[in-house]
């Protein structure tokens, strides 16, 4: 099967390597416009855009920066035209030790949670909302972790915590707890 998204417009966010780079390179090739989101990775971004061509875009944003999101999403439709859909792929996983100081541990929980929670809702609001001004039905693509599912190791608790929150859990599926 075939899927033909000529004249659509793809914002992956954490596109820039692993499961976003390929997701962009899929898009592209059904015929989508692709806005390659990176955080730190502007190399590898930029050779993805390079190697793909026309139709491909790097755009960066710190998704940390919460208050900073919604005028980045206006700023990408302003620049490029309206957004259909919305791959929210970036994710980050820090490890820390039980044994952490818990301003340590607490800082890395909240900006895991920043990123991982608060960004992927920003950008579905600000996505939504746009998508409604343009007068077309868009789609979301939120991905999880088997980790929400099933948990982590105790280092990174706040990943996989973080991730449950986006999980849709196949009835089959329970939740491991160790």
């Amino acid at each position: 099967m075939r899927v033909d998204l000529t004249g659509k417009r793809v914002l992956v966010t954490g596109a820039s390597r692993g499961i976003g780079h390929a997701l962009a390179r899929h898009l592209h090739a059904a015929g989508a416009e692709v806005l390659i989101h990176f955080g730190r990775q502007e190399q590898a971004a930029v050779e993805l855009a390079r190697t793909l061509g026309e139709r491909a875009h790097p755009v960066q944003m710190d998704l940390s920066k919460l208050d900073t999101l919604s005028t980045w999403f206006t700023d990408l439709r302003e620049r490029f035209g309206p957004i259909h859909a919305l791959v929210n792929n970036a994710g980050v996983a820090h490890a820390v030790a039980m044994e952490a100081e818990e301003a340590e541990w607490l800082g890395l929980w909240e900006h895991t949670f920043q990123v991982n929670v608060g960004a992927v809702a920003l950008l579905c609001k600000a996505f939504i909302r746009h998508a409604i001004a343009d007068g077309h039905a868009g789609r979301i693509v939120n991905i999880a972790s088997r980790a929400g599912f099933r948990g982590d190791t105790p280092e990174y608790l706040a990943y996989g915590a973080s991730k449950g929150c986006c999980a849709q859990p196949h009835p089959q599926h329970r939740p491991v707890l160790w």
